[in-house]
């Protein structure tokens, strides 16, 4: 008669002669890999994680990626699986702007893997407002990364630039109703780099 391992994520314990530690309804929310074999439980696959030195496990299928470091490690990257997956219009993760107000912030977010892509949507609920999307306290020289706005087509309506080696903008004034995606990836494919926010905010009419 032996006692299932116990994860910290997980309070389950069993005795029996053979069994699994872990519980069979445990969801689609990603929790920490055993760091012993089973690492996770049947229908989840451990996957690399930046805030978790074992990983974590997610549902196959799922969809849940946290984003890990280059070729799979974690690799300093910070870990913004909350947002993800959120590469294409389709997955844009929703910013509520106006529905919750004009403005928000997210803080310690990655473009890692290399290729990975972030992507906000907002709307627009009047003519003439303005949009405007930060970039914050990124490092330049690890590699540059792209920010744009883009329409309901998923086509670039404003181009961001670098005001400083952090900080990294966009702007579009006037812009008609209508739905928009904030845009962030590597300028380069290759990139891997992390920002530690990204502010986005309407304003005008």
């Amino acid at each position: 008669m032996s006692t299932c391992t116990t994860l910290a994520t997980i309070a389950l314990a069993c005795v029996c002669t053979a069994c699994s530690p872990y519980d069979p309804e445990l969801g689609d929310t990603p929790f920490r890999c055993s760091a012993d074999e089973p690492r996770c439980p049947d229908d989840y696959v451990c996957v690399p994680s930046g805030s978790s030195p074992t990983g974590v496990c997610v549902r196959s299928g799922s969809g849940l990626v946290p984003d890990a470091g280059p070729d799979g490690s974690t690799a300093g990257c910070n870990d913004d699986s909350s947002l993800e997956p959120n590469d294409d219009l389709n997955q844009a993760y929703p910013t509520q702007i106006p529905g919750n107000g004009s403005a928000i912030a997210f803080a310690s977010l990655a473009i890692c893997p290399a290729g990975d892509v972030d992507l906000f949507w907002l709307s627009v609920d009047q003519n003439g407002k303005n949009i405007f999307a930060e970039v914050r306290d990124t490092d330049r020289a690890r590699g540059e990364l792209a920010l744009d706005l883009l329409n309901e087509q998923g086509t670039s309506v404003s181009t961001g630039t670098y005001e400083d080696n952090a900080t990294l903008n966009v702007r579009l004034a006037n812009a008609p109703q209508g739905t928009y995606y904030v845009r962030v990836r590597g300028a380069d494919p290759t990139v891997v780099n992390n920002y530690g926010g990204l502010y986005i905010e309407t304003t005008g009419p």
